[in-house]
Order: C-alpha cells, then structure tokens, then sequence
C-alpha cells in the first residue's frame, strides 16, 4: 500500500484513467447498485470482487446477473 500511495503522488491527474466497470466488479454489491449501472452479464468482466468465499457463494445464489463466468464460479464455490 505504501508504493500505491507514493505512486499516487507522484502522479498528475493528467496520468490517471478510471477504469471502466469491467474492472473491479463489486459482485458483493451487485444488489445495491442503480439498475441502470448494474452489468447483467458479468462475461465481460475482468475481475470480479467479493469479500469472502462464503459471501460469495452466498451472492452467487441471489444475482439475477447471467453469464458462462457465473456458472463456472458456481460449480467452483
């Protein structure tokens, strides 16, 4: 955390880009964000977030998202 913070610093704004939704996906918060932001079909995602295995068992039974990479999470977790 220390050299992301001393990165940071460095940094101008001019350098840094916010990535996309793609990246990061709160699949532990997928219920809490505004449908019109929330994905439906996490495939194209690149990395998903959870907090725990359980948590994420447990989210993986309740999205009502879709996708080839929730069935392979699910048979996974």
């Amino acid at each position: 955390m220390a050299l992301t913070g001393a990165v940071l610093n460095l940094a101008g704004r001019t350098e840094m880009i916010e990535l996309s939704p793609l990246y990061n996906y709160p699949l532990n918060l997928q219920e809490q964000i505004p449908p019109e932001r929330r994905l439906e079909n996490l495939d194209g995602v690149v990395t998903l977030r959870y907090d725990s295995r359980s948590q994420a068992a447990g989210e993986l039974k309740k999205t009502t998202a879709r996708g080839r990479i929730l069935d392979w999470l699910r048979e996974r977790i």
